[in-house]
C-alpha cells in the first residue's frame, strides 16, 4: 500500500528509479490525474515490476508480485481489447445501460 521506509530500506530508492505505491495511485485517481486508462495500467504494472526487481527471486513478496503483475497484464489486455485499444480517458463518464 505504501512505499518502503527510506530509513529502513535506503537501498530500495537506489535500486528502484520510479517508486510508486497503491496509495500513490489512489491519490492520483482521486485527484483525476490519470489522462488515460493506459496511464493507470502503466502505474499498476510499475508497482509489481518494482516489487519483482527489488525482492529476491523466489521470495514470498517476489512470488506475490509476479501473480499480481500477471493479473494486471491479463485484465488490462482484456479491457483494452474490449475498447479496441483506444486511448480511453479515465475521467470520462461511462453511459449506463438500461
Amino acid at each position: 500500500m505504501r512505499l518502503p521506509s527510506k530509513r529502513l530500506y535506503p537501498d530500495y530508492y537506489q535500486d528502484i528509479k520510479r517508486p510508486i505505491s497503491l496509495n500513490n495511485i489512489k491519490f492520483k485517481l482521486n485527484k483525476r490525474m490519470y489522462g488515460t486508462l493506459q496511464d493507470l495500467i502503466a502505474d499498476l504494472r510499475l508497482i509489481f515490476t518494482n516489487a519483482t526487481e527489488y525482492n529476491a527471486d523466489g521470495s514470498v513478496l517476489y512470488e506475490h508480485a509476479r501473480v499480481l503483475l500477471d493479473a494486471v497484464k491479463q485484465r488490462s489486455a482484456e479491457l483494452l481489447a474490449s475498447v479496441g485499444h483506444m486511448s480511453v480517458e479515465v475521467n470520462s463518464t461511462v453511459p449506463s445501460t438500461p
